[in-house]
């Protein structure tokens, strides 16, 4: 994943990205596109909440109410980086970003 913003992030080094369920997207947009699996669906009216399973992890996405998926279907987890924040995954810590 591109980490042009933050300005600690050393190449190779293992990091915990921090991402809110608005700042992601399953309908292609965003800097950064994770491959996944939708585990549920989950429409609530004026939102759908798609929980996807990324790697070992499952990640809830807040979209739109038109959005419709199938369990076991595989999309793309778009990440808006401009929200996201990342942190050492040894020390926790969160890194600086450019600009900060």
């Amino acid at each position: 994943m591109p980490c042009p913003r933050w300005t600690t992030a050393e190449q190779g080094r293992p990091l915990v990205l921090g991402v809110r369920a608005e700042d992601l997207s399953v309908e292609h947009r965003g800097d950064a596109v994770l491959p996944g699996e939708i585990y549920a669906y989950e429409p609530l009216g004026d939102r759908t909440i798609v929980d996807v399973k990324v790697g070992t992890e499952t990640v809830k996405v807040k979209a739109r109410p038109t959005v419709v998926g199938t369990p076991g279907e595989t999309v793309g987890v778009s990440v808006d980086l401009d929200r996201a924040h990342l942190f050492d995954a040894h020390t926790g810590r969160a890194l600086s970003a450019a600009g900060r």
